[in-house]
């Protein structure tokens, strides 16, 4: 079978089938949120595994790795001065319990030259930070500013959608899995609204906020699920594709990543009739714990170091739901615009690829360790969209943009696969390093035991 008859099968496959749909919303409605050790998280990776194997994927399986899991309680916010109310919020996962009352002070986008222009500091007092960034960067991202207020001697991060619509954002804190276990200052997101009163208060009065928090953390374990298609020739070849299955306890987590676990699984399912034509191995990997530091990526791509020569590239997909262009990002690699810029025009498709670098998911840590790799999205909405809120929902995802994105991603896997020729080499550990630090993460991962340089 030549690669023309193997990319007509995909497309016909694809497009007769309802089952990635169907797979999105058994994930949103039937194993909902998916949170980082949760009975739903340990359901759903259930699922993945029972469905790949069953779509002929071989050796299917869940791979267990330790960490510090949190499980979320009660959390109250009020202001006590200059006025009594309770406002509504999210405790932060990692947030430690607490009952303290603090001031709060405004440091804008809580980029450091932010904190430093508080009137009296910030330490001791609670910190509040809008998402966003200046046009011009850098462009921070929640991680780094609560651990630039946590240095700086915060003793609360408040963080503060730039959305309307009174829906509070939830994200995880920087943490080290190695350290104490209440490391963490209490944080909550905020909605924009909320802030906005904050902020009309701070210009005349002292604000006193009181956090009262009953969250557990202790050791425990979550798991990646894993399978392969092993494809015809004798190559030690590999190619990973992979998302994470996991979400926020807040939400069914549909387009943040319910999108990328279908797209994923269905992309398997697509290859898995052909696989005795493909010139190298695939390995399908679903990961957990994304949301709470990359904790089950960074696990693999240390578990695999002695295969990592061998994997080609890694496809990375992550919030593929929104119904816009699928980008492919090839994270600081111009060797591979060509070859995918001429395999997107050969199909033909709507693929956008740029060298663009996001260090906030789960190719990140294989990246880290040279292998070539890309971030895949559908444009939508600027920012998070409704990704990390309550609102992130099955409805907002369509078959029509599964289906169209499996495809795409099954065709641009399976030219990757079949290349005689592959244009690009593992980057030494110098150049890696540098990349990382000239993007501001070096000293974020060094607070989370997780730079290898």
């Amino acid at each position: 079978m030549n690669i023309s008859d193997m990319e007509k099968h995909i497309c016909a496959s694809s497009w007769t089938s309802d089952e990635v749909l169907n797979n999105h919303r058994t994930l949103c409605l039937d194993h909902r949120g998916r949170f980082s050790a949760s009975p739903n998280a340990a359901s759903a990776a259930e699922f993945i595994q029972k469905t790949l194997q069953g779509y002929g994927l071989d050796n299917a399986r869940k791979d267990y790795f330790p960490m510090i899991t949190w499980t979320r309680g009660e959390t109250r916010l009020s202001m006590v001065e200059p006025s009594s109310a309770e406002y509504p919020c999210i405790a932060l996962p990692y947030t430690p319990s607490c009952k303290n009352v603090l001031e709060l002070v405004d440091a804008g986008m809580g980029h450091p030259e932010d904190l430093a222009k508080v009137p009296g500091g910030v330490t001791g007092k609670a910190v509040l930070v809008e998402d966003s960034n200046p046009p011009s960067g850098p462009g921070y991202h929640r991680l780094h500013k609560y651990l630039f207020a946590k240095n700086a001697g915060a003793a609360a991060f408040v963080f503060a959608s730039t959305s309307s619509g009174m829906l509070a954002p939830t994200g995880s804190l920087a943490f080290n899995h190695n350290g104490d276990i209440h490391q963490a200052i209490p944080a909550v997101g905020i909605a924009a609204e909320i802030a906005s009163e904050f902020r009309w208060w701070l210009q005349t009065h002292t604000v006193q906020l009181k956090f009262e928090m009953q969250h557990s953390l202790q050791a425990g374990k979550d798991c990646n699920v894993i399978a392969d298609l092993t494809g015809s020739a004798q190559s030690q070849n590999m190619v990973i594709v992979c998302g994470h299955y996991d979400g926020h306890d807040i939400s069914q987590g549909a387009v943040d990543n319910a999108s990328g676990t279908a797209v994923v699984m269905e992309t398997a399912r697509l290859l898995a009739p052909i696989q005795d034509y493909l010139n190298c191995s695939i390995r399908f990997v679903l990961f957990g714990s994304e949301e709470m530091g990359l904790v089950g990526s960074h696990y693999l791509a240390e578990t695999m170091k002695t295969e990592l020569n061998n994997i080609r590239f890694v496809f990375n997909l992550d919030c593929v739901g929104n119904p816009g262009q699928l980008g492919i990002l090839l994270q600081n690699c111009p060797e591979l615009i060509d070859f995918y810029t001429k395999t997107a025009k050969d199909f033909p498709s709507d693929i956008r690829v740029s060298t663009h670098f996001v260090p906030f998911s789960d190719h990140f840590p294989f990246l880290m360790r040279g292998v070539p790799a890309s971030f895949m999205a559908t444009s939508g909405t600027e920012g998070r969209g409704w990704g990390h809120t309550l609102a992130d929902t099955f409805e907002k995802v369509s078959g029509e943009t599964l289906n169209r994105i499996s495809m795409h991603t099954a065709r641009l896997v399976l030219h990757t696969t079949q290349a005689a020729v592959w244009p690009v080499k593992s980057k030494s550990p110098d150049q890696i390093a540098d990349m990382i630090t000239n993007s501001h993460m070096k000293h974020l991962l060094e607070h989370e035991n997780h730079w290898i340089f």
